[in-house]
């Protein structure tokens, strides 16, 4: 039951920021990006999309902050959904999975991340390319 309701908040406070995200970068047009960089003409795909949530998943369901913190576009830090899965006593609350995505535009995407065997739709986390690959907005 605890565990329920934590991953309920955690759901709530990740849809939030990364709805708010979304709103924030999915501005129109190219050049540089909300997090710095020229992100005019970057070569990234819907499968590096893919390998990259899938990357930071693994990182955040194995508690590896470093890898984390590396996946996100500003890397000063492991991200919300990292900081956000844990109870009180620092423990991880939940598994997460990634499900589907969607690029808006060549530097803007969602992927929805979602608590495995649950039957929530998830959270649309917003993806940015920085340097030309995709990063964690959030």
């Amino acid at each position: 039951m605890v565990v329920g309701a934590a991953a309920v908040m955690l759901l709530l406070v990740v849809g939030v920021v990364g709805v708010g995200g979304y709103l924030l970068f999915r501005g129109s047009g190219g050049g540089a990006g909300p997090e710095g960089g020229n992100q005019a003409g970057a070569a990234t795909s819907a499968e590096d999309l893919k390998t990259t949530a899938q990357a930071y998943v693994d990182a955040v369901n194995n508690r590896d902050e470093a890898a984390a913190t590396k996946l996100t576009c500003r890397q000063t830090g492991p991200g919300v959904l990292f900081e956000t899965n844990r109870d009180a006593a620092g423990d991880v609350d939940a598994t997460w999975t990634i499900g589907r995505t969607e690029i808006i535009r060549a530097d803007l995407a969602t992927v929805v991340i979602a608590i495995a065997d649950s039957t929530g739709e998830g959270v649309p986390t917003p993806f940015n390319v920085r340097d030309g690959s995709w990063c964690v907005a959030v």
